[in-house]
């Protein structure tokens, strides 16, 4: 294999065409770190920048992501914090952790390059999203199906429910929406119409005030 130095690198998969993450080259360069911490940093900066629906994960999320046991991710979380790669603020319980992700000056001196800027100077906007976790998406679920069952008969409950799954709760600002997953054609026919009955049952469940309801279909 020789070393062509004029042959450009060619990405030729669609799997690629929807982007990816720009992982600061300190960060990955950083034999300090192990290189399972390093993908850590990575799953986290790829929360951080999902355009669609922003959000803090919690630790059900991550472990999902990154096929981990909680003992496992606690250690590689431990590592980010010690290095001053990652800080964390616990909000309480039911809600996620706020995760603030740091490349320090060393670190760019170390790597001895000149940061690129861009022309226009954009100021860093703090995120106001909330999101509950895996577990408490589970919990208001089971609850906000409990409540359904006053608007309908138990042959429309069962179509309107069974097999459904709250995606995401997830507050933008001060508006909270919902996105259900639904099961069938059929479904998704039965829940639409049913928008208002399923943003107020999900509040009350909840504990928060739900103003908008999707239900993506069935693939």
């Amino acid at each position: 294999m020789t070393d062509d130095t004029s042959a450009p690198l060619v990405i030729d998969d669609d799997v690629m065409a929807p982007g990816f993450i720009a992982v600061p080259r300190v960060l990955w360069r950083d034999t300090g770190l192990t290189i399972t911490a390093r993908a850590l940093f990575v799953t986290l900066l790829d929360y951080a920048w999902e355009a669609e629906h922003p959000c803090w994960p919690g630790y059900a999320a991550l472990m999902s992501r990154l096929g981990w046991a909680r003992a496992s991710l606690a250690k590689y979380l431990r590592e980010l914090q010690t290095s001053g790669h990652l800080s964390i603020t616990r909000r309480g319980q039911g809600l996620t952790n706020v995760y603030v992700l740091h490349v320090r000056p060393t670190d760019v001196q170390k790597l001895n390059v000149t940061p690129r800027r861009s022309k226009t100077e954009r100021p860093v906007v703090q995120k106001v999203n909330e999101e509950l976790d895996r577990e408490e998406l589970d919990r208001v679920w089971r609850q906000t199906t409990e409540i359904l069952r006053r608007y309908m008969s138990e042959r429309n409950h069962q179509l309107a429910t069974q097999g459904a799954r709250l995606r995401r709760l997830v507050k933008r600002k001060v508006r909270w929406t919902a996105i259900v997953d639904v099961s069938s054609d059929e479904q998704y026919r039965a829940l639409t119409p049913m928008r208002r009955q399923m943003c107020r049952a999900l509040s009350e469940a909840s504990g928060q005030r739900v103003e908008s309801c999707f239900f993506p279909h069935a693939i």
